[in-house]
């Protein structure tokens, strides 16, 4: 797998790191886009962005504050694989948003997927993203 990594301000690596094997409880997924913004990123690689907007609290994948770090906070991608203690029904092929950093893969609890995308095809643009609809039981139970 590739992951993006911010080591100072000013220079960027790409990191070779081995796919990780999918754990019971989790979902693998391969990322298809990663959005870019040209905000935060960019004064976090120019060394200029705010400690505070570095570690926001809301987006768990953002992490601890300083270098070397991943970012980034808006994968799509499709579900590859499926943990065993999961309904691969369910969530296998799925097209789905979740706040990752810039990465080839992921590993995740399906209570981290909120929006899926709308006609499930990624040749065209995405252009309309909705809640997950009835998230299944193992969400539910993450939400209780």
């Amino acid at each position: 797998m590739q992951q993006l990594i911010f080591q100072a301000p000013r220079k960027v690596q790409v990191r070779r790191l081995a796919v990780p094997v999918c754990p019971p409880d989790k979902l693998l997924v391969g990322v298809l886009y990663s959005g870019i913004s040209t905000g935060t990123e960019l004064l976090l690689y120019r060394g200029e962005m705010p400690p505070a907007m570095m570690a926001d609290a809301s987006i768990g994948s953002l992490g601890e504050t300083g270098y070397p770090r991943p970012y980034g906070y808006a994968a799509v991608g499709r579900v590859q694989a499926v943990g065993a203690h999961l309904d691969a029904a369910v969530w296998q092929d799925r097209l789905i948003f979740a706040f990752q950093p810039h990465q080839s893969h992921f590993l995740a609890a399906p209570a981290a997927f909120w929006w899926e995308c709308l006609g499930q095809n990624t040749t065209t643009q995405v252009t309309h993203w909705q809640p997950l609809p009835d998230p299944p039981q193992e969400v539910r139970n993450g939400l209780d």
